[in-house]
């Protein structure tokens, strides 16, 4: 596997994970839940950090930029 697939499955990865947060929230309790809420969401912030720097990474590759 190479460095632009390995940069792919992750994003992919963190993509799928968005959705399954986002789903999760909706079907939590605004009231009851919201420590969970505000978890989920301080990790959602995270995982896009994540991807961005993926693609930081991938657009490096793209260009021809070695490590």
């Amino acid at each position: 596997m190479n460095p632009t697939d390995v940069i792919w499955q992750v994003s992919r990865r963190l993509q799928d994970d968005l959705e399954t947060i986002a789903n999760a929230v909706t079907e939590l309790h605004p009231e009851k839940h919201k420590d969970i809420i505000d978890a989920l969401h301080e990790v959602e912030l995270l995982m896009h950090t994540q991807i961005n720097i993926l693609e930081r990474l991938q657009r490096r590759y793209q260009a021809g930029g070695r490590f």
